[in-house]
């Protein structure tokens, strides 16, 4: 079958990948970022329909404003099982409208393994992390369904039409504070509240192993995370026996995307909190977190302006494991009025010694300094109109 792999899309209006009437194909280990397209159309991370026998679509990074991942009648055999596995799916919109994160219908015989999926509605619109319609056979095991939006009646984090013989078990369900419904199961016939979530998690399409945990996300866009708890996944070692990042799984496996076991010394940059910096020259502030299991007394910051290295910063102090630092000023630069930058900004040498996890260490923005002081708009001030400043 096709071959799609190792794409990098971004800034594109409708689909990121649109494939159809294939068999055995593979979608692998691509990068699609539609979020930055100014376009208000319906988007679509990833594209499926009609796809047969062992179709494979693995460690995909996918963000889009609508649609993660739509996969109508993907039809796998009883000795050729379809695999969707190690998948990020991210949909997440500016201002609020209908999302899914993952939108599954009609599928037979397939395996949803190891995806962290996550949906943000800043508003009250309807949006569903994970739904899932008819077909058969399929078993979902190990996924985190992590819904972010606004806290409503209408922000669902899964919506079932249970079909034969499909299993749900070992997954992670996580809601914002104050969310109604976990969802809607048509068994029910109505929503299910998170008052209830015992019962949910009773029922076979929630799982007597699924968890209700915060898997505590490097950030908004990097589902990569670092809750412990979230090692008690069912072993499918077999069938994923690496994650998104191509590290061995082991026992007990981790739920979602990321492999993740804690090491000892393990410090990253959270967020950079001069987004956007202000114009002329301005101190340059970060949040550094601790991942190991060792107490972080120091680490060095280093950042880097559109590719230039700056001087690094030494930073000491005291955190805990997964604790935050309040904002450290690590330097200081001279922004430009109408200039693009990007910034970067990794931790290393956490404790003096090589950092156990490398993946989590930077954070990169793209921002453009905002006014700072006071400025005359109109006839002899300093710009002629709001448009021009």
């Amino acid at each position: 079958g096709m071959i799609f792999e190792n794409n990098r899309l971004t800034d594109i209006s409708g689909f990121g990948v649109w494939m159809q009437y294939m068999d055995a194909a593979i979608i692998r280990n691509n990068f699609i970022d539609l979020t930055a397209n100014a376009t208000t159309s319906i988007q679509y991370g990833i594209y499926t329909q009609f796809m047969y026998n062992s179709t494979r679509i693995l460690s995909n990074d996918v963000r889009t404003k609508n649609y993660g991942a739509f996969f109508s009648n993907t039809l796998g055999a009883s000795g050729q099982r379809a695999l969707v596995a190690n998948n990020f799916f991210n949909a997440t919109h500016p201002t609020g409208t209908t999302l899914y994160g993952l939108y599954e219908v009609s599928g037979t015989f397939v395996d949803y393994f190891h995806n962290t999926v996550t949906t943000t509605n800043p508003n009250t619109s309807f949006s569903y992390t994970l739904w899932d319609q008819g077909g058969s056979f399929k078993t979902f095991h190990n996924n985190i369904f992590r819904n972010n939006g606004l806290a409503s009646a209408n922000n669902h984090v899964v919506y079932i039409s249970l079909g034969t013989g499909t299993v749900y078990d070992y997954n992670d369900y996580w809601w914002p504070t104050g969310t109604t419904n976990i969802g809607f199961h048509s068994t029910w016939g109505t929503n299910m509240p998170t008052s209830q979530w015992t019962t949910f998690r009773s029922s076979t399409y929630g799982g007597a192993n699924s968890l209700n945990i915060d898997p505590l996300f490097l950030s908004s866009t990097n589902l990569r995370h670092y809750n412990n708890a979230l090692n008690a996944g069912f072993n499918q070692i077999s069938r994923v026996p690496t994650d998104i990042d191509g590290f061995t799984r082991t026992t007990p496996v981790t739920i979602g995307a990321d492999e993740f076991k804690p090491v000892a010394n393990d410090a990253a940059v959270v967020s950079i909190v001069s987004n956007p910096p202000c114009i002329g020259v301005s101190n340059f502030q970060v949040r550094i977190g601790n991942y190991g299991t060792t107490t972080l007394t120091s680490a060095t910051i280093n950042w880097t302006v559109n590719g230039v290295n700056q001087p690094p910063f030494s930073w000491t102090g005291s955190l805990v494991q997964n604790a935050v630092s309040t904002p450290i000023t690590v330097g200081t630069f001279n922004f430009l009025f109408g200039t693009n930058y990007t910034i970067t900004s990794a931790t290393s040498l956490p404790n003096g010694v090589t950092d156990g996890n490398t993946l989590n260490d930077q954070t990169s923005i793209n921002t453009a300094p905002a006014l700072g002081g006071t400025y005359t708009i109109g006839s002899g001030g300093n710009y002629a109109s709001f448009s021009a400043a």
